[in-house]
Parts: C-alpha cells; sequence; structure tokens
C-alpha cells in the first residue's frame, strides 16, 4: 500500500505540531500566523476518537480553511516537503503510525517563545486572567458578570496589540488561541457538560 495523495488527510483536519517540528517555525518554512494555538482546557472534535474532547494540554495546529489544510491548494500540499510530522505519518489506509505519535512530544508555545519576552510575560498573564478551567466554572455558576469581565479583558487585549503594534489577527490566534468569546460561544453548551 502506498499514499494516493488523495488529501483526504488534509481535509479532515490539519495537523497538530510536535517538537520535531520545531525547526519548521525557526527556518519559517511555516509561519506562525498559519498556525492556531487551541488552549488547555478547550473543547474540540477529536476526529480519530469521533467525539468531542476537553484539551489536557495546549496544542498547536496549522490553520484550517473551508477546504481543509490551510497549506492545501488544488488538492495538493504547498509545503509537502517540509510537512510536518503528523502529515508524514499519516495513512489514511493504516493508522497506526499516526496513533502512535499523536499525543507525544507535543510543541507548546513556549517552546517557539522566549517566556520571559514582553509577548510571553503577556501570553502568561492572558493564561491566568483567561483560564478556560476558571471560564467553566463562571458558566456552570452562572457567574454571568465576571465572565463578561474576561470577554472584555481578553478583546482589549486583542485590539491594543493590533492597534498599537499592527500584530494580526491571525498572529494573535497563535499568541492567544481563539478569542474567549468565540470559544464560549462555540462550545459553551458543551463546556458545562464535559
Amino acid at each position: 500500500m502506498h499514499c494516493k495523495r488523495c488529501a483526504k488527510c488534509c481535509l479532515t483536519s490539519p495537523p497538530t505540531l510536535h517538537k520535531e517540528d520545531l525547526s519548521l517555525i525557526i527556518e519559517q518554512k511555516i509561519l506562525k500566523d498559519k498556525l492556531l494555538v487551541l488552549r488547555k482546557g478547550e473543547i474540540i472534535f477529536d476526529h480519530f476518537k469521533q467525539q468531542y474532547i476537553v484539551l489536557k494540554q495546549e496544542l498547536i495546529k496549522i490553520v484550517s480553511t473551508k477546504l481543509g489544510c490551510y497549506f492545501l491548494k488544488n488538492q495538493n500540499c504547498t509545503i509537502y516537503e517540509y510537512r510536518p510530522i503528523e502529515c508524514k505519518h499519516f495513512f489514511c489506509q493504516n493508522q497506526q503510525k499516526i496513533l502512535e505519535i499523536k499525543d507525544k512530544n507535543l510543541l507548546q508555545r513556549f517552546d517557539i517563545i522566549n517566556k520571559n519576552s514582553a509577548i510571553g510575560e503577556l501570553i502568561s498573564e492572558h493564561e491566568q486572567k483567561c483560564s478556560l478551567q476558571l471560564i467553566k466554572k463562571l458558566l456552570n455558576t452562572k457567574q454571568y458578570s465576571k465572565l463578561e469581565k474576561i470577554i472584555e479583558w481578553d478583546e482589549y487585549l486583542r485590539k491594543s496589540l493590533k492597534d498599537k503594534i499592527s500584530i494580526p489577527d491571525n498572529l494573535l490566534n497563535f499568541y492567544f488561541g481563539r478569542p474567549v468569546k468565540e470559544i464560549i460561544n462555540n462550545t459553551s453548551h458543551l463546556i458545562i457538560h464535559l
């Protein structure tokens, strides 16, 4: 059996990055604005388990579009030579290799960003003030005014960085994950139950 290059894997879910993929970012084969951070505590659909799960640690994924992975163009991978390790191990007819690495050695933001840099300190502050564990607690206890303050702070931080130093939205989604309001709007019905 061999890969037919059908792009099924690219259409299903963009890859999660592993520490082995760090050089792709350092060498700018994959730019940070093409990455999305899914934060610890977020609810995502796991395509292997075919169910929603709560993330036990953050994931860095390649951004997806309506057509699948950002790097999929005309049914071809535009970074095939430099594709991430999950792409190299994914084979739709036998998923054993991908399952062996799936949750191991995952890349984290602070593998890429210096935790003591200005943006690193903002990421840490954001994780503290916009903790998804805290958001779940506030939703469960119906403390909506406190939840609104978290949403306002998240929006303020993003707008300030965008206006003052021109950080685009897609790069903000790498630094801070998806906006809190978006996470709540998309998954609040699940947050309470999971």
